[in-house]
Formats: C-alpha cells, sequence, structure tokens
C-alpha cells in the first residue's frame, strides 16, 4: 500500500471539506497525526474543536440555552536543553523519558537529557480548560513513594446561570491520555449527543449523591458529549469535576474543571424531549446485516520483545503498526460486528484503552456484557481493564486506506493502530478473499517497524497529517 501523506516542514497544501448534506451536527476534534509525532503536536497545542450546525441546534429548547464550550486539553513540559529559563517539549530522537526514575534513556543508555518522549508523566503538566490552566501535575521525584504525579488544584473558570435556566455545555476531552469521568454535582446531566451524533432522545443522568463516586458521562480521549444542565433552585456553587480513576497506567487524580454559580432571579427554562433523527445513521444496524465479526485486541509486552527503543510493546492484535500493511479490509457499505477487548500485558499490568476509528462511526451495542441504549453512536469508546465492548458499523460512501487506534496518543506513536482498506463494489471479490485472515480472533505476526512515518486516512485531509473526529 502507499505511504501515508506528509505535509513537510516549509510545505503547504490546502484542502476543501465538502460536508455531505446528511453529515450529523454536533462537536468533533481535529489534530494532527504524523505517527511517532502526534502526541508531541498535540500535547504542545496542535488541536481544536469544530463545531457543525443542523437540525438538533433548531430543537426550540435548545436553541433557547446558553451555549458554553469545555474543551479539555493538556500541555506537558521538560526543562530545555539549552535554555535554563524555558520549559518546552521537544524531545531528541529515541530520547525516553523513563517515569519510574525520572531520567532519560536512548535505545536503554542512561543520558544527561533534561526530556523525553514519554508513556507516563511528564516533569511538569498543566491540564487546561478553554486554554486556561485548572490543574497542575508534577513528576513525584522522591525515593520510596508512590510513583503517581504529584497533583495540585489551581483556580478554575465559574459560569453564572441563574435557577431554573437551561445551558448547553459542548464538552471535548482533547488531552493526550487522560480518561475523564466527569460529574456535575447537585444537577441532574441531560445528555443529547456523544462524538457528534445526537441521541434521538435526551437521556438524563440522575445527580449523584453525596459518596457517590460513579461518573455521570464517561469521557476517554478524544470522546465529545454535549449535555444539558438546568440550574438547580437552591443557589450555591457547584463543581464540575473529574472523578480520580485508576484504569490506566497512573492514577489520574479527581479535578475540577470548572464551576457552576447559581444566582439571581430565577427562570423555569423547559428541556427537550424527542431529538432530530441523525439521518446518515439510521436506521440502526440490525444482526441480520452482519456481515463479519472481527476481534480486535489491545495487547502488550514489558520488557519490550519488539520495540526496545519504547522499552514497553503496545500492539493491537499482537502485531506493531506497520504503514503499508493492511491487516483488514473491508466493503463499502457492508455491515460488521467488532468485539474489542483489552489482553494481559505480559508483566507490564493491566490498563485501558480508547479505540478510535477514523471515516465511519460506530454503534455501541455492549459494554462488558451490559446492553446500551440503542442510538449509542460514537467515534471513540473506552474498552476497560479486561473488558470487551461490543460495536457495530456500516462502511459508508468513501473509499480507501485508512486507520484505528488507541486514542492514548503515546500509545497510538509507538505501535498500537492497524490500517484497514475500504474496498468499492468492482474489488469487493478482494475483501472475501481476504476474509479469511482478516477475521480470524487475531494475527500472531509482529512486525519491527523501524522509521516513524506520518499518517493519516485518504479521506482525513491534514496539515501535518490530521485527525479529524468525524
Amino acid at each position: 500500500m502507499a505511504p501515508q501523506i506528509v505535509i513537510k516542514p516549509g510545505d503547504q497544501k490546502e484542502y476543501v471539506f465538502e460536508i455531505p448534506k446528511d453529515h450529523s451536527p454536533g462537536l468533533n476534534f481535529y489534530h494532527p497525526h504524523k505517527h511517532g509525532a502526534t502526541t508531541v503536536q498535540v500535547i504542545t497545542g496542535m488541536a481544536g474543536a469544530i463545531i457543525v450546525r443542523g437540525a438538533i441546534d433548531e430543537v426550540p429548547e435548545i436553541k433557547a440555552a446558553r451555549e458554553i464550550p469545555l474543551v479539555v486539553q493538556d500541555v506537558g513540559l521538560f526543562p530545555s536543553e539549552t535554555d535554563p529559563n524555558l520549559w518546552t517539549y521537544e524531545p531528541v530522537q529515541n530520547a525516553m523519558w523513563q517515569t519510574f526514575g525520572g531520567y532519560v534513556t536512548i535505545k536503554g543508555e542512561r543520558t544527561k537529557l533534561r526530556g523525553g518522549f514519554t508513556t507516563g508523566d511528564y516533569q511538569l503538566r498543566y491540564f487546561l480548560l478553554n486554554g486556561q490552566a485548572f490543574y497542575r501535575e508534577t513528576h513525584n521525584d522522591k525515593p520510596g513513594e508512590a510513583q503517581d504525579p504529584v497533583g495540585a488544584q489551581l483556580p478554575v473558570q465559574r459560569f453564572q446561570m441563574a435557577p431554573g435556566e437551561v445551558v448547553r455545555f459542548r464538552m471535548l476531552n482533547g488531552a493526550s491520555d487522560n480518561m475523564m469521568p466527569i460529574i456535575v454535582d447537585g444537577h441532574d446531566v441531560h445528555q443529547i449527543a456523544m462524538d457528534g451524533v445526537n441521541f434521538p432522545a435526551v437521556r438524563t443522568i440522575p445527580a449523584r449523591p453525596s459518596g457517590d463516586m460513579s461518573a455521570q458521562i464517561l469521557l476517554a480521549s478524544a470522546n465529545r458529549s454535549d449535555f444539558l444542565v438546568k440550574a438547580s433552585s437552591t443557589p450555591g456553587i457547584y463543581r464540575i469535576r473529574q472523578l480520580a480513576q485508576n484504569q490506566q497506567f497512573l492514577v489520574s487524580a479527581e479535578k475540577i474543571i470548572a464551576e457552576i454559580e447559581v444566582t439571581g432571579p430565577p427562570k423555569d427554562m423547559a428541556l427537550p424531549g424527542k431529538l432530530p433523527i441523525p439521518e446518515r445513521l439510521y436506521p440502526l444496524i440490525q444482526p441480520s446485516e452482519i456481515r463479519r465479526i472481527r476481534v480486535i485486541q489491545f495487547t502488550g509486552t514489558t520488557p519490550a520483545l519488539i520495540n526496545t527503543t519504547v522499552g514497553g510493546d503496545y500492539l493491537i492484535n499482537n502485531a506493531i503498526y506497520a504503514e503499508e500493511e493492511v491487516p483488514i479490509v473491508v466493503n463499502l457499505n457492508d455491515a460488521e460486528e467488532w468485539h474489542l477487548s483489552v489482553g494481559m500485558s505480559h508483566a507490564g499490568g493491566i490498563e485501558g484503552h480508547p479505540f478510535h476509528i477514523h471515516v465511519n462511526p460506530f454503534e455501541v451495542i455492549s459494554i462488558n456484557g451490559v446492553a446500551q441504549p440503542p442510538g449509542t453512536i460514537q467515534d471513540t469508546v473506552w474498552v476497560p481493564p479486561e473488558g470487551v465492548v461490543v460495536v457495530r458499523m456500516r462502511f459508508k460512501e468513501w473509499t480507501g486506506k485508512s486507520v484505528f487506534h488507541c486514542h492514548i496518543l503515546p500509545h497510538e506513536d509507538v505501535g498500537m493502530m492497524q490500517n484497514f482498506l475500504i474496498l468499492g463494489p468492482e474489488k469487493a471479490g478482494h475483501a472475501a478473499s481476504h476474509a479469511s485472515s482478516s477475521t480470524a480472533q487475531f494475527t500472531t505476526s509482529i512486525h519491527s517497524v523501524e522509521s516513524m512515518t506520518p499518517n493519516t486516512s485518504t479521506t482525513q485531509p491534514p496539515v501535518w497529517p490530521i485527525c479529524t473526529s468525524r
């Protein structure tokens, strides 16, 4: 297969996005997608939100509501190698930051470098809301203590609401690796969309009582959620929080993201009921339409057997990413069911991974055997440790080569990604002949990748290579 598109330093390329008339309106996400450098580019600011307007914005109760974006991102930093007064993130080729130890290696040898590529923490990291820092993490340098970052809550933005007012919050988890269980203190959350696709009806998630640590909405890296909040009749300060979670390599501490101040003369704004049907993705896929079932498993090995420079292997179906190999071939307009799981990592523990696919979204059918409400359509879904997520998708309109991957960006950069190819009707027979190998539970072939080369789908226009989530 041909290599993927890259725009080299000093070059430029212009793209025209022709949005299909039946494209779902909603909140989307864009960022560079240069394989091996995605994390560095995203965590230094090359990412953002895109809003597509449409029918859901004309629902009277939604149109009447104020709209507040909640764009969460992170910035990772190390001391500059050349300027003692500067913090930056420009890792030297093959330099690896060792979270457990706090030093940098190149191909296993310890160096005097102050920073490097990391699959763990940073010397210094800030979490931002709409560009303003709300939480700080620093590396734990104290021997004998837990290796999790040392966190510090910073002042947060405060949004005022009148009692009984309805506000539409549009939240993007644009962080490079952090899974966020979200809760709004003291309030029901009325969710209307995930990943840029609205539900057929509002889903109300009740307020959590004191001591209840279950999330109202779970946002993996790249997930987006639109939800309505009707302000309490009781004036006061209420927090929007990320709950603490330990489903990743390092513990993610609780973070206060923002505050809602309920104040002023009361209102009595209405909430919507039914919502417009996103025509492009309906009717939903029925079991009888499934042409193929595949098993996609996130796996890994620590210490590394393949990627010894990194020190850990981050794999899908036991294979590391190879730019010009296509392990999965599908037919245009076919519907498939994919079973996503996390395999045991040898000697490295186990953590969850967000599965993300380009071009077409999927319907989430079940998580750990629990059926999800019909019409839960996403392009990214958190696959919990030792969990199984079942999704269904139809490959519509576009043909060509694209990718799916873990959306923990450091994992993607070091190999937790695979290509897939969508074939049109004239080549569908090839996909059928390929199915015997590509539909096995997982391949045992392992491929070494020496070069870090660009990565984008033929349908994903880049500046660098760019990923647009839908």
